[in-house]
């Protein structure tokens, strides 16, 4: 049988598919004897070849050829050996003239000199200490706030603790934005400073800080289990209490020391025409002896249904001012993008004391989204 030479490679092949080079051989009809065989490759008899010489497919000329690693190499020792020659003349040259060559050297880094460990104060305010774990305010009650109070963490455990303030009341308000939040590491001492939100003072139309008060908490860094809570401690008290209530607005509820008021909608200053990127706002009392969770269960615009929600936690006898946010007015399939556009919006409120295992739940209540901010 004569043997079959891949027209590509010269290497030798089953006549239709080379696997050296991947060649594919055409087929065609041809006459065999007395009859014809259909889609058969073209076989060619005749004086037998020697195998041709295979060629790399991405080869090129010597001319063009890159030089090797070898090569390489020997041209980058000859041009080390040329610098090292002309760096020698160089020296010998300036030797010769009694001159003294001084290479510039790398000036060594920096290196930053440790802070030491904040100093744990004497004489403030100590907010909690179980042997292990102290907090204390670098403050005087009857001083008077300004930019902040200065909270020192020392840290004798074993554990990576951080530590926030919680439920921070000023004048009696509840204050809505993180005002505290401290890293301390196992064995070492930090602070921070508690300081107050100029937009929550102004929402709830404080102007004059005459009394603060925080609760402390700390969990572990990785875990986030609480380590240790405090109970609530008075900062600062610089006189009688004395804070009219931010309640101007419309009343939706108000009933067994629970009030209710939408204080009404405020644009955006970045784009005042959209609705979704401004914010509805309510004012809350709880006049009960406990702690009364406020939240709403259902949100409809135009009957409706959203994701629009408004929750706030408020200890006995305290007041707050809390936002709802319109993001997602900017849903398509609500297709308002205006107050214009609403035509009606409702909100199903429920109360839920800590004394009481169910909540209050409110009937729908409408909600005057076209009414403006009233202090």
């Amino acid at each position: 049988m004569a043997r079959h030479i891949c027209p590509s490679c010269g290497r030798r092949y089953n006549g239709k598919h080379c696997n050296s080079c991947l060649y594919d051989n055409f087929a065609e009809e041809y006459t065999h004897g007395s009859h014809t065989h259909t889609g058969e490759p073209l076989v060619i008899r005749g004086t037998e070849r020697g195998p041709i010489p295979r060629k790399d497919p991405f080869g090129c000329e010597e001319k063009t050829r890159k030089p090797t690693g070898h090569r390489a190499v020997y041209i980058v020792l000859i041009l080390l050996l040329l610098g090292w020659a002309a760096l020698g003349i160089a020296e010998r040259l300036v030797d010769s003239r009694n001159v003294t060559i001084h290479w510039p050297a790398e000036p060594a880094p920096e290196v930053a000199a440790p802070e030491p460990d904040p100093v744990f104060p004497t004489g403030g305010i100590m907010l909690y200490d179980d042997g292990q774990l102290r907090i204390a305010a670098d403050w005087a009650e009857n001083r008077k706030y300004v930019d902040g109070i200065r909270v020192v963490v020392e840290n004798h455990t074993r554990q990576d603790l951080n530590v926030v303030a919680r439920d921070v009341l000023v004048n009696n308000f509840l204050m809505d934005d993180m005002t505290l939040y401290i890293s301390a590491e196992a064995g070492t001492t930090a602070e921070s400073l508690l300081t107050l939100s100029s937009s929550d003072l102004e929402q709830a139309g404080i102007t004059d800080v005459q009394w603060i008060s925080a609760s402390f908490e700390a969990y572990d860094a990785e875990s986030y289990e609480t380590f240790a809570e405090s109970e609530s401690m008075v900062l600062c008290s610089t006189g009688i209490l004395y804070q009219e209530a931010a309640d101007g607005g419309e009343v939706l509820y108000d009933r067994d020391g629970i009030r209710l008021i939408c204080k009404g909608y405020v644009p955006s200053s970045y784009d005042p025409e959209s609705l979704s990127d401004g914010e509805l706002f309510f004012y809350l009392d709880n006049g009960t002896d406990t702690t009364v969770d406020f939240y709403t269960d259902n949100v409809t615009v135009n009957g409706q249904d959203t994701t629009l929600s408004l929750w706030c936690s408020l200890p006995p006898h305290t007041q707050a001012v809390r936002r709802m946010y319109l993001f997602s007015l900017d849903d398509e399939t609500l297709n308002i993008s205006s107050r214009e556009d609403v035509t009606e919006m409702t909100a199903v409120f429920s109360f839920l004391s800590e004394a009481d295992s169910t909540p209050q739940t409110t009937a729908p209540l409408s909600i005057p989204i076209n009414l403006d901010w009233t202090k």
